[in-house]
This record gives structure tokens, sequence and C-alpha cells, in this order.
């Protein structure tokens, strides 16, 4: 319970100062500058994520059956030679790519390459072995600790040098600095095992035949999810395209973060139910869809046409363009972040070959509406392909999940349909909006009261909400301080008679 009070606490803290910072950002930076900045961040993510080659995902996994077994001395091979991987393997290929892409004064360039690439090869187990031993509590802890300081480092570089590559150093800089927080929490004989690399051919034969596949299921997710069409927008369009984007992804992802908060309760426990009650996972399948598309409808017909009126007032009217951006990204967002729970269904079934696949398909949709599309249309090619990757991922997974775990499709479109009705609501108040002759403020307050007012009237009459038996299970699986008031809030959210 106190981890999940801290992650409660971490993403209310951490999520409204990283909205703030990205303001300052995008205003000092402009929208070319934004682009570029867009660019680095996404090239060195998807960079970090391929040198891993799912290490630190199969690290966690045979980290923690270790730990749980009390197995201790495995667990400390398992973390030294973790970190002979990261210091000789992950690490210079991410130095060599920081070489190539970043251009700053070479101080800079010292300090990003010591602390952002140096750090976390030598210092990067320390987290997953505070994950291995379920600290949740300070696992959440140390990332809002860290995500305040590495928030406090952006708006320094931005307000001192204000360029692109100097508020990325300074991004890495800090987030390395960070990395000795963990290191300090975990327990004595772990950290000496982080602290003492070993080589990484002592890892068993079982640990690369999980992270192999794993790590290129996670490096093709990430090509399809994290706004890799910057790169392309490099190749055939301007920095300025990159900005608009950028913003509209980033945003998009802002919006729903609080229902993930909410969502996020349901998740853990997928896995054991899969193995002590299988009957009742088809259950949990459908009241995991139908809390997913309520709450992040929810959100899609009222908090998303409210942001995207006021983006050219809070972000300057050059990035005035990203708004309609946004309201389609929107709903590929929300598709996706129901999407997300039912990946936990998958690896209940540890379906590693199926999500394989199901990235190279949704990776290919991906890429060839991109090359297609971006060279004619710039930045809204971007959109139309990211939005597509999302969906065709998401679809297959939730089908895919539904059938294995026989629910039928009508019961999951029936849980689905607030999606449905929330997009229909979102594209209507939009193109009401854009008619109107009022400031954007008042037009934000308009659009959000109605959008609200609209999405629980169509739950309740349509009967598609959510029942109260999904109130209690969200509710119960809220930290105490927060069960009243979320219980009071879903509750608007029941269907009519459920």
């Amino acid at each position: 319970m106190r981890g999940a009070l801290w992650t409660v606490v971490h993403t209310l803290v951490s999520l409204p100062l990283a909205f703030a910072v990205n303001i300052v950002v995008a205003r000092v930076l402009d929208v070319e500058g934004y682009g570029r900045l867009t660019f680095l961040t996404t090239v060195i993510g998807i960079v970090g994520v391929v040198a891993g080659m799912g290490v630190t995902t199969a690290l966690i996994q045979f980290g923690a059956k270790a730990h749980a077994a009390g197995r201790t001395q495995e667990v400390r091979r398992l973390l030294s030679a973790s970190q002979g991987f990261r210091i000789g393997v992950s690490g210079p290929v991410t130095a060599l790519v920081v070489l190539a892409v970043v251009h700053v004064d070479w101080w800079l360039l010292v300090l990003a390459l010591f602390f952002g690439v140096g750090a976390p090869a030598l210092l990067g187990g320390a987290a997953p072995a505070l994950t291995i031993e379920n600290r949740t509590d300070r696992s959440a802890q140390i990332t809002m600790i860290g995500n305040i300081l590495v928030q406090g480092a952006i708006v320094l570089a931005v307000l001192t040098l204000g360029t692109a590559d100097s508020v990325w150093s300074a991004r890495v800089v800090a987030g390395g600095l960070t990395l000795a927080l963990p290191l300090l929490s975990i327990a004595r004989e772990y950290r000496s095992a982080v602290l003492t690399p070993a080589p990484p051919w002592r890892l068993p034969r079982a640990f690369w035949k999980f992270a192999v596949p794993t790590g290129a299921a996670a490096v093709l997710g990430a090509l399809v999810t994290n706004r890799t069409e910057v790169v392309i927008l490099d190749w055939f369009s301007d920095e300025r395209a990159m900005g608009l984007f950028g913003l509209a992804f980033g945003l998009a992802a802002h919006v729903y973060a609080p229902a993930q908060a909410f969502i996020g309760p349901l998740v853990p426990a997928i896995s054991g139910l899969s193995e002590v009650d299988p009957a009742s996972v088809g259950r949990a399948f459908l009241r995991t869809t139908r809390a997913g598309c309520v709450l992040a409808g929810l959100l899609l017909a009222s908090a998303l046409p409210a942001l995207a009126a006021l983006v050219p007032v809070i972000y300057g009217e050059g990035f005035a363009g990203a708004s309609d951006m946004l309201i389609v990204m929107g709903v590929g967002s929300a598709v996706l972040l129901v999407g997300s729970p039912h990946m936990a269904f998958l690896m209940a079934r540890l379906g590693g070959r199926r999500i394989l696949m199901v990235n190279v398909i949704s990776l290919a949709c991906n890429l060839v509406a991109a090359f297609a599309l971006i060279p004619l249309f710039g930045a809204w090619g971007a959109v139309v392909a990211c939005v597509l990757g999302m969906l065709v991922r998401a679809v297959q997974i939730s089908l895919g999940e539904a059938a294995a775990w026989g629910v039928r499709l009508s019961e999951l479109g029936r849980s689905a349909a607030p999606i449905g009705s929330a997009s229909l609501i979102t594209f209507l108040l939009w193109l009401a909006s854009r008619n109107v002759d009022l400031s954007p403020v008042p037009v934000a307050v308009l659009t959000a009261a109605v959008g609200f007012l609209l999405f629980v009237g169509a739950t309740r009459v349509t009967g598609t909400g959510l029942t109260s038996a999904d109130v209690r299970a969200i509710s119960s699986a809220l930290p105490s301080p927060l069960m009243k008031t979320g219980g009071m809030v879903l509750g608007l959210l029941r269907g009519r008679g459920a």
C-alpha cells in the first residue's frame, strides 16, 4: 500500500512539474529548437533500448525470482555480470551515437558523456536491484526526487544557454547524478555486486534466451510508440515540423497520465490471477477494458479539446499548428492506453513470440505510412503514421487476448464503446470550437465542461460505463487517502443500471 501511495504522490508531483518545465522549454527554444530537442531525445532513447538488448528486463525477471527464493548469491552474480555488459557493450555504443549527433561545446559534451553515458554504465544496475527487492515505495520516492532534479537542470540550461543541445545535455547530466540515489537504498550485498562488474558471458544461457528476443521486441515496440517519425522528418522535412509533431505527441501522453495511475492497480494482479483462477481471467479482461476505456474516454472528451484550444496561448503562436495534430494524436494515444493493460494478459501467457510478431506488423505499417506520407505532408504525415502504428498494435493485442481468454467480440466491443463515443464528442467539440468567436480560454472552459457532461451522459444512456463491481475493485486498489474521493469520481461514470 505504501508503494501505491508513493506512486500516486510521484504522479501528482512530477506530472505538473514536467508540464510546466515543458512550457518554459518550448517558449525559449521556439518550434525549431523544440524540434531539435525532440530529435535528440528520441534518437538517443532508441539507441539506449537497442544497446540494452533486453538485459535490464531479463535481470529483473531472473533476479526477482532468485531474490524471492532467497538465492542471494545468484542475484549478486546476475547484477555483476549485467553491470559488465553495460560497461563493455551498451555504454560504448551509446557514447558513439552521442558523439555523432550531439553538437555542443566540448566541456558540455564531456559532461554529457561522463554523466549521461558513463554513470548509467557504472551505476545502472542499482535501479533494477531496487525493483528486484520489490521496494516500490522507495523506487517511487527516488524517481520523484530525480525528476525534480532533472527538471531543475533543464530550466537552468534553457534559461542560461538556450539551445536544444544544451538542454538535452543538462537532462542527461542530471539524470546520471540521480543514479546514485538507488545505490544508497539497495541491500549492502547487492550494492557491492553493482559496484563489482563481471564479464557478461557469465550470464546463464537461459538469461540470454529470454533477454535477446525480449530486447528485440522492446526495440520494435519503442520504434512504434516513441515518436520515431521524427527521424524520418529529419530526412524529408525540417525542425519546425519535428517541433509541432513532438509537442503534439508529448501533450497527448501528458493528458492520459491520470488515467494510467487509476488503471495501474489492476495490472499487477493479472499474472497471479491467471495461475490461481484461470476461469476468472476473462472477467478481469473485460473489467480492465471497461476501466481503461471509460477513464481514457473521459479525458479524451473533456481535457483534450480544452488543451488543444489553449496550445497557442500556453506555448506561443508558433505552435498553433500543433492544436489539430493534438486532437488526432490524442485519439490514438487513448486507444494505445487501453491496449497497454492487455499486454499484461499477454505476458501472463508468456507470449514472447506473439509480442514480437505484433510489434513487427505494427512497425511495418508505421514505416510504410511514414515513408509514404511524410515527404508529402510533413508533420501531418508523421501524425497519421504514428496513430496508425498505435492503432494496429493495440487492436492486435486486444483482439488476440480476447480470443485467448474466451471473451466474445460483442462483449469486447461493448466494453470498448466509450472510446468511440468519446472520439466522436471530441471531434464535434473541436469542429464547433473552431467556429466560435471567443478567446481560447473561454473556449477551453466550455469544451471541457460540455465534453464532460456529454461523455457522462453517453455512458449512462448507453449503459457502457463502469459497473458497481468495477468501481469497488478500482477504489479498493487505490491508496487509503484516495479511496473515498476516487470512488465518488468513478461513481459518476457508472452505466445506467450498473
